[in-house]
């Protein structure tokens, strides 16, 4: 289902309004080729003609949303949309004669009902239905590669989950076991974290989860709440050998981003600096807000 409140879908509305614009400055244009045309009244009629064409247009887009798309129930989305070109085209061309039939009664105070030549309604007839087909094509090809974005960004964290790194899970695992024996309250609150850990990772405890159209996000807050549970671990191995240095935005806190996004970037700092020097390592982490950008 299309969410028009998300700012891909805003982009998408931006376009259709941009579409709508060129469509009516080529009709107006062509309208302006007939000879002795009247300026006012091209504009009026143009108005009226593509004005409504766009007006119903957005019942067709919301139509095109929450129909399946032909990729998934084919003859669900061609039945659709068959009977959305043929009631879109038929009541664009009935509102266009109620119009100027409107236009007519207002200017000459008598109703008379005038309708087109028979070759002008089978032109807006098949005008109608090409727009209508323009349309839902634009807006099948929008929710196609949006599904494609988010399946893509899907892969990719999981691929983030998976690489946790199996090494940080052993040495983890026996830390603990060794704890256990030595100092048995410490091994247990080590426990305790590492199994929040493991549910953070597997989807199972994410506070404030929250779904960016088909993308799962966290806020910052949370993904430095687990990032500060891993290095508590590792902290129980590197000892002093592992010094952290943080600087988070206060106004970063809420923004949004692909959870454990932060967590990899820090276990890859630990890994290959703190982890393999004698003198261990000293690691600053730094998230700031910018106008529009998230910088870690």
């Amino acid at each position: 289902m299309l969410n028009i409140w998300t700012a891909s879908n805003r982009r998408f509305f931006t376009l259709y309004c941009v579409f709508w614009l060129a469509l009516g400055s080529v009709y107006e244009a062509l309208f302006m080729l007939t000879p002795n045309v009247d300026v006012y009244a091209a504009f009026i009629t143009g108005s009226h003609v593509i004005g409504t064409a766009a007006l119903l247009g957005v019942g067709g887009v919301l139509i095109a949303a929450r129909t399946p798309l032909p990729q998934d129930r084919p003859f669900v989305c061609l039945s659709v949309h068959a009977l959305g070109a043929f009631a879109y085209s038929s009541v664009w061309v009935i509102v266009i004669m109620a119009v100027r039939n409107v236009e007519i009664y207002l200017s000459a105070e008598t109703f008379t009902f005038v309708t087109p030549p028979g070759f002008v309604i089978r032109w807006h007839l098949l005008a109608g239905t090409a727009i209508y087909a323009t349309m839902v094509s634009g807006v099948i090809a929008f929710r196609s590669i949006t599904r494609m974005e988010a399946e893509r960004q899907a892969a990719d964290l999981r691929a983030l989950r998976a690489q946790l790194n199996p090494h940080f899970l052993f040495n983890t695992m026996h830390t603990i076991s060794m704890l256990f024996r030595l100092e048995p309250e410490k091994a247990e609150a080590a426990m305790e974290t590492f199994s929040d850990l493991i549910r953070y990772a597997l989807h199972g405890d994410r506070p404030r989860l929250k779904d960016e159209g088909e993308q799962i996000l966290v806020t910052v807050h949370d993904e430095w709440e687990i990032v500060k549970k891993y290095l508590e671990l590792e902290r129980l191995r590197l000892e002093d050998r592992l010094r952290v240095e943080f600087e988070i935005d206060p106004t970063a806190a809420e923004c949004l981003i692909p959870p454990l996004t932060l967590q990899p970037l820090v276990e890859n700092a630990v890994q290959h600096a703190a982890a393999v020097n004698e003198n261990g390592a000293d690691i600053k982490i730094t998230i700031n807000k910018n106008t529009k950008d998230l910088s870690i």
